[in-house]
C-alpha cells in the first residue's frame, strides 16, 4: 500500500539547511534553481544573488588567473554522460574574486533519457585536508620518480600539485643551462605568457637576484618581488599587466652540492608570500624537481627519501609500516615472544624550537636519534614517525616485567643532558605510551594507534611518564577531542560568560575589587568547570582568543559603569602563560582599552608565578609596559611555583595572591608559619597581600591578625553575574 506525501516530501529548505556541505541544483542549461545558505556563505553571496544565475559563469573552475573557461574545458560541465561523479580539489571563485579549493559530488537528473539538470554538493578543503592531500601527492610524485617517468610528466604533475595547494597562483619550472647561462622552460600549468618571453625575462630576473651565483645557498633562498613596478621585469611587463599579475616568487632548484639546477617560478595577481606550510610545499616540490633532474646519480638518495628520515636518518613512517608488519608476522608465528611498541615524543619540544630556533631543534632530534640507535640492538627497530615523535619495536620480550624495565631504561637514557654545538646543554624528558601484543591489539595498525593513545594520556598526566594502554584511554582521548571541538563552537555561539568574585579589604570591610572568572554554559552538558576546559584551551592555543574575549567583556563592563556614572571597581583578569607570552598581548590590550575608552587604573592583570620565571627579562619588560599604562599587576597562586626571591624583587608587581591550598591548611602549624612569612615578604617588597579561597571565619581572623590586606573566597561570596555583584555591593554599604 502506497503512503501519501509526508512532511519530509515538501521540506527541502529544512533538509538543505542542516547539510554541512554547500548544495545547489541547476536546470539543463546550468541555471541555478535552488541552493542552501552554506553554499552562499562559502562563495560570499546571499542566496538571492545565486538563484537564476549561470553557475559556470558565476563561480565554476577558471584558469588560475581567473579567466572563465569554455564549458567544454570545465570539469564540472563535462558530466552529462555520467549519472554521478566525484571531483576533488576543484577551484571555485568567490564573489570577491578569490579562489577556494573544494571537493564536489555531482548527480545528474534525467527524465525520459534526457538531461534535466544536476544537483551538486561541495565542501571546502581546509588546511589539514590540504596537508593530507600534499602527503598523498608527495608520495605519488616519489612513485613517479622511482618508476623513472619522463621528466616532462613529472614536471606536469609537480605543476598540478602546486595548482592544487596554492590556488590563485601560476607556476612554471625552468632548467638552468649553465653553459649558456640561460633558463630553459620545462613546463608549467596555466601560464598565460609566451614561453620564450617568460624565459628571457626570468633570465634577467635570475641574474639580477643572484640566483646563478656560486654559494647561492648562503643567500636568501626565495625572492618575492612586485612585477608591476620593478624594472627587472621589463621584458615581460606587458604580459604581466595583461593577465593582471603583480607578484613574482621564485625558489631555486639546487643539487646536493648546492649548484643551481633550475628555478621554480610562481606568480600571483596580488601581493603574495607563502605561509610556513606553503613554503614547505614549494621547497619540497623544488627538491623533488632536483631529484628528477639528477635521476641517474640520485637513485640511492631517492631510496633514502622514500624510506628514511632526512634529519635523523632513522627509518621513516613508510618504512616503519612495512617493517612492523613483517615483525608482527614473525612474532605471531613464534607464539612465544611478546611484541611491545614504545611510542614517545619529546616534552615541550615546540618551546625548544621557538626559543632556541629550528636549527637547534634539528640538532637535538639528531642527538636523540643517536641515542635511540645505541639503545636498539637485536630484536629492536626504531623509526621517526614525524615531528618529535618516535617509535620503538621491542620484540624480544618474554614478560611484561621485561617490557616495563625496557621502557624505564629508555626514559632514563633520554633524561641525560644533551651537549649540543655552541656549548649548549639541553635537558629533556619524554612521554611514552606502550602497547603490547596480543593484549592491546592483534594487528600492527591497532597496536600502533593504541600506543599513540597511551602516549597522549602520558602527556596529559604531567609528562615524563610511561603509560600502558588501557581501553579506558580511548574514551579519555575522545573526550579531549570533543572538548577541543566544542570550545571552537562555544566561541562562535557565545556560550561563555564572565562572572565576578569580589575581594574585600580586611580592615575596612569594603569591596575593593573583583576577579573576572570565565564560565562555560554548554547547551547539552550544562556548566563545564574551568579546570576541565582551560588546560585544553591552553594546549590547542584557543586560550589566546578566549583570553582576548574576556578582556573585551571586562572593558565593556567598565565602560558601562563609567557611562552610567557608577563608581567603578578595579577588575582583575587572569592571563594565561601562552596569552601573556604572545608578542601581540600588550598591543592588543592597548587597543581594547582605547576601543572602550576605559581608565587603565581599573584594570588588573593576574599572572601565575610560573609565568614570571619563563623568559624572565622579557617578562620584566612586559610588566614595565603594563605599569606605564597604569594597569595593576598581581601574582596569582603564589607559593605553588618556583619564584627566585632574587628575581621577585625585580618584578614591578602590586600584589601577591596566596594560593588557596595554603589558606585551606592554615590551621596547621607548618602552613601557618609559611603564610605568615609570605605576608611579611610581600609587605617588605611593598606589595599588597590577597588571600584567595577564604572559607571560614577562623581563616579570616588569622589573616587579619597577621596583616593580610584583602580576602577572596566563599566566606565572602561565590562568583556571580554582574547584576548580582552590583546588588551585593549595595547590600554591604
Amino acid at each position: 500500500m502506497n503512503k501519501g506525501p509526508t512532511p519530509f516530501t515538501y521540506n527541502t529548505e529544512m533538509i538543505l539547511s542542516v547539510i554541512d556541505s554547500g548544495v545547489y541544483g541547476t536546470d539543463a542549461l546550468g541555471m541555478i534553481e535552488f541552493c542552501n545558505d552554506q553554499l552562499a556563505t562559502m562563495l560570499g553571496y546571499v542566496k538571492e544573488e545565486l538563484i537564476g544565475q549561470q553557475a559556470h559563469q558565476l563561480f565554476h573552475e577558471r584558469t588560475t588567473s581567473g579567466v572563465v573557461r569554455d564549458e567544454a574545458d570545465c570539469m564540472l560541465c563535462q558530466t552529462s554522460s555520467v549519472v554521478s561523479k566525484e571531483l576533488s580539489h576543484v577551484l571555485f571563485w568567490t564573489k570577491q574574486g578569490n579562489p577556494i579549493v573544494v571537493n564536489c559530488m555531482i548527480r545528474q537528473i534525467e527524465s525520459a533519457g534526457k538531461n534535466k539538470g544536476a544537483i551538486v554538493s561541495c565542501q571546502v578543503v581546509n588546511q589539514q585536508e590540504r596537508s593530507d592531500v600534499w602527503m598523498r601527492m608527495h608520495n605519488h610524485l616519489l612513485e613517479m620518480i622511482l618508476s623513472e617517468e619522463k621528466i616532462e610528466l613529472v614536471v606536469e604533475e609537480l605543476s598540478r600539485v602546486l595548482d592544487t595547494l596554492l590556488p590563485g597562483t601560476l607556476n612554471a619550472l625552468f632548467r638552468y643551462e649553465s653553459l649558456q647561462g640561460h633558463l630553459h622552460y620545462i613546463g608549467g600549468r596555466n601560464i598565460p605568457m609566451a614561453q620564450g618571453e617568460l624565459s628571457s625575462g626570468l633570465d634577467q630576473v635570475a641574474i639580477a637576484t643572484d640566483v646563478f651565483s656560486d654559494g647561492h645557498s648562503e643567500l636568501a633562498e626565495t625572492t618575492s618581488l612586485d612585477m608591476t613596478c620593478n624594472p627587472i621585469f621589463q621584458n615581460f611587463y606587458y604580459y604581466a599587466c595583461e593577465q593582471g599579475l603583480q607578484n613574482y616568487f621564485s625558489y631555486p632548484i639546487l643539487s646536493r652540492d648546492e649548484d643551481v639546477l633550475g628555478l621554480l617560478s610562481i606568480h600571483h595577481k596580488e601581493s603574495w608570500h607563502p605561509s610556513y606550510d606553503e613554503l614547505a610545499w614549494v621547497e619540497s616540490c623544488a627538491y623533488l624537481a632536483s631529484l628528477v633532474m639528477e635521476r641517474e646519480s640520485r637513485d640511492q638518495q631517492i631510496q633514502e627519501l622514500a624510506f628514511y628520515d632526512e634529519i635523523t636518518k632513522l627509518p621513516n613512517r613508510a618504512h616503519y609500516w612495512d617493517t612492523a608488519t613483517n615483525i608482527m608476522e614473525k612474532v605471531k608465528e613464534s607464539q612465544e615472544l611478546k611484541l611491545a611498541l614504545f611510542f614517545f615524543d619529546v616534552d615541550r619540544f615546540r618551546t625548544i624550537n621557538e626559543s632556541l630556533g629550528h636549527e637547534v631543534g634539528d640538532e637535538l632530534l639528531q642527538a636523540i636519534s643517536g641515542r635511540i640507535v645505541q639503545f636498539c640492538g637485536d630484536g629492536r627497530f626504531a623509526a621517526r614517525m614525524g615531528g618529535d615523535e618516535f617509535i620503538l619495536i621491542f620484540n624480544e620480550a618474554s614478560s611484561r616485567d621485561q617490557i616495563v624495565f625496557c621502557a624505564q631504561e629508555m626514559v632514563h637514557v633520554m633524561a641525560k643532558p644533551f651537549a649540543l654545538s655552541h656549548e649548549q646543554t639541553i635537558h629533556i624528558t619524554i612521554s611514552m605510551g606502550v602497547a603490547i601484543y596480543p593484549e592491546h591489539g592483534d594487528d600492527i595498525y591497532t597496536l600502533t594507534k593504541n600506543a599513540e593513545t597511551a602516549m597522549y594520556v602520558s602527556k596529559d598526566n604531567g609528562r615524563n611518564t610511561v603509560k600502558f594502554y588501557t581501553p579506558l584511554m580511548k574514551s579519555q582521548i575522545d573526550e579531549k577531542m570533543w572538548m577541543a571541538e566544542e570550545l571552537e563552537r562555544a566561541m562562535e555561539e557565545q556560550q561563555f560568560a564572565v562572572y565576578y568574585q569580589p575581594k574585600m579589604n580586611i580592615v575596612t570591610g569594603q569591596i575593593t575589587s573583583a576577579e573576572a572568572l570565565l564560565r562555560w554554559f554548554h547547551p547539552v552538558r550544562g556548566t563545564i568547570p574551568p579546570v576541565h576546559f582551560i588546560p585544553i584551551a591552553e594546549e590547542t592555543g584557543k586560550i589566546i582568543a578566549i583570553g582576548e574575549w574576556v578582556l573585551r567583556m571586562v572593558c565593556k563592563q567598565l565602560q558601562t559603569w563609567q557611562t552610567a556614572g557608577v563608581s567603578c571597581l578595579r577588575i582583575a583578569v587572569n592571563v594565561s602563560p601562552k596569552q601573556f607570552q604572545h608578542p601581540q598581548f600588550i598591543p592588543q590590550l592597548k587597543d581594547i582599552i582605547l576601543e572602550f575608552g576605559v581608565d587603565p587604573l581599573y584594570m588588573e592583570i593576574e599572572i601565575t608565578e610560573s609565568t614570571l620565571m619563563d623568559n624572565t627579562e622579557e617578562t620584566i619588560h612586559k610588566l614595565m609596559l603594563l605599569k606605564q599604562m597604569g594597569i595593576h599587576v598581581s601574582i596569582d597562586d603564589f607559593g605553588i611555583g618556583y619564584s627566585s626571591l632574587n628575581y621577585l624583587k625585580r618584578f614591578p608587581v602590586d600584589a601577591l595572591k596566596i594560593d588557596q591550598s595554603f589558606i585551606r591548611e592554615v590551621q596547621e602549624d607548618s602552613t601557618s608559619a609559611i603564610v605568615t612569612l609570605m605576608i611579611a615578604l610581600a609587605h617588605r617588597l611593598q606589595m599588597r597581600v590577597i588571600a584567595e579561597g577564604v572559607e571560614t571565619e577562623w581563616q579570616l581572623d588569622f589573616l587579619r591578625f597577621h596583616g593580610c590586606d584583602e580576602i577572596q573566597g566563599y566566606f565572602l561570596s561565590r562568583p556571580m553575574a554582574v547584576n548580582d555583584l552590583e546588588t551585593f555591593i549595595v547590600q554591604l554599604e
